[in-house]
């Protein structure tokens, strides 16, 4: 269904649904659960808006869980509050993390960050945006990085990710989308890897975000062999604020989603 409010609500019942899926949600969700019910759903396809609402009462399991602009979402369970986001989806088989230049100026918007809660595989740091939203701008810039220049292009292939971890406090709190950028001009909206997402975080706290280097949009002449700019934005909307945000684990990889298939039992 394309712009629903809500896609399928389940209230005092019990189903499983198989196959099911919506673009362009308004401001409900594609699954809404309520009420004392007991749910599966298995193959859950969205392109943007909220993907689950589910009452405390409620047990609600997820199981591939596929967004059009970032491929692979965790599966959900209500009951354990839980995202497992390694259950199925990508494998990852090498990885190159982003070279920031080392000074004062190479990180913008945010703070260099150690605390080893807000960081993820073993590289112990992260990076905390701490900018004020300015009124007058369309975006909000969340994260811009300086790169020593690096050569991508291997990694421009149907296998090559950009691949990133992000911590959110509160999603409920925040509008989340807009774009994220790798460029070899030193700045953005030139000659640069572009990723237009209408959502691509789906919950509080970790997310995994896969982004394909092959299905990125291009703007300019973007060389692969001397990406040295990144940057991370979402839509302004003045009333909400985006609380503590972490960057983690931000890398070139390649990587396999053969696992993504595997048969479940429903």
């Amino acid at each position: 269904m394309y712009a629903p409010y809500r896609l399928i609500s389940v209230i005092r019942s019990e189903a499983k649904l198989l196959n099911t899926s919506a673009d362009f949600v308004g401001f409900g969700s594609v699954y809404h659960v309520c009420d004392g019910c007991c749910v599966t759903v298995v193959n859950a396809l969205r392109s943007a808006g909220d993907s689950i609402e589910c009452d405390e009462s409620s047990a609600l399991d997820v199981y591939n869980r596929i967004n059009t602009e970032i491929y692979f979402e965790g599966n959900y369970h209500s009951l354990s509050g839980r995202y497992d986001s390694d259950a199925f989806g990508f494998v990852m088989v090498d990885r190159e993390p982003l070279d920031v230049k080392k000074n004062t100026h190479s990180v913008r918007y945010a703070e260099f960050h150690d605390d080893p809660i807000y960081s993820k595989s073993g590289n112990g740091f992260s990076y905390c945006h701490t900018a004020i939203p300015i009124p007058e701008q369309p975006i909000d810039i969340l994260l811009e990085l300086d790169l020593v220049p690096m050569d991508v292009s291997h990694y421009v292939n149907r296998d090559g990710y950009l691949h990133l971890w992000v911590w959110v406090e509160d999603l409920s709190s925040q509008l989340w989308g807009g774009n994220i950028q790798l460029s070899s001009s030193g700045c953005a909206d030139i000659d640069c890897l572009l990723w237009v997402t209408t959502s691509y975080l789906t919950h509080t706290e970790w997310n995994e975000v896969w982004l394909s280097l092959a299905d990125a949009k291009k703007r300019g002449n973007f060389n692969p062999t001397a990406a040295n700019f990144f940057r991370v934005a979402t839509i302004h909307n003045p009333q909400r604020n985006h609380g503590h945000v972490y960057f983690s684990d931000i890398c070139l990889c390649t990587a396999k989603s053969d696992n993504i298939r595997k048969p479940i039992d429903f």
